[in-house]
């Protein structure tokens, strides 16, 4: 604090605990009373109540807010082709990321590969070895779906781990569309001869 001798105008720097005692000037050797400092309006706000305070400010009106944009006028309906397309991106969107969708496919194949040996092992009479080799395939195709409606490349306990209601049906019945059709066409097959 920056203090000033009544008598000789001398200044002096002293620290803000000595104000409201009696000091010495060094240069005249008079003795005064050390002023306190003067408080800022700010200070004085401290010491009000509240509820003082804001019934002395002015009262400034406040605009409402803007209504919301109303999105439906400016936006021309969507076809039915991009609604399909909007539709498989939300619900596969592994389809739209180029490594995901290359993993993906690798998958399915190794799992019909997989499949197909199952099948050829039923036929030479090893019933109990393909289904468990069939299993395996199954699970790789599985692999692949799951990549495809998690959107990564991750494992197949994780994705599944995440889906939603939704998700898991399209899941199940992906996962069941292949042996559905490979059934209506041997019976058709069969039916024919």
């Amino acid at each position: 604090m920056d203090i000033q001798c009544p008598q000789c105008h001398a200044r002096f720097e002293a620290p803000d605990h000595v104000a409201g005692r009696k000091a010495r000037c060094s240069a005249c050797k008079a003795v005064f009373e050390v002023p306190t400092p003067a408080r800022s309006d700010d200070e004085y706000e401290l010491e009000r109540p509240l509820e003082e305070i804001v019934a002395s400010r002015p009262r400034v009106p406040v605009a409402p807010p803007p209504p919301p944009p109303d999105d439906a006028e400016d936006e021309e309906p969507l076809s039915p082709l991009l609604r399909c397309v909007v539709f498989v991106g939300e619900y596969l969107p592994g389809l739209f990321r180029p490594k995901t969708l290359v993993l993906s496919i690798l998958c399915a194949a190794v799992g019909f590969a997989i499949m197909g040996l199952a099948m050829v092992i039923a036929l030479l009479g090893g019933i109990l070895s393909a289904f468990v080799i069939g299993g395996f395939g199954l699970i790789c195709y599985g692999q692949a779906l799951a990549m495809l409606l998690h959107g990564e490349a991750v494992l197949l306990s994780e994705a599944l781990s995440e889906l939603n209601a939704w998700k898991w049906m399209l899941f199940i019945l992906l996962l069941a569309a292949p042996f559905g059709a490979a059934f209506l066409y041997v019976s058709s097959r069969m039916a024919g001869q």
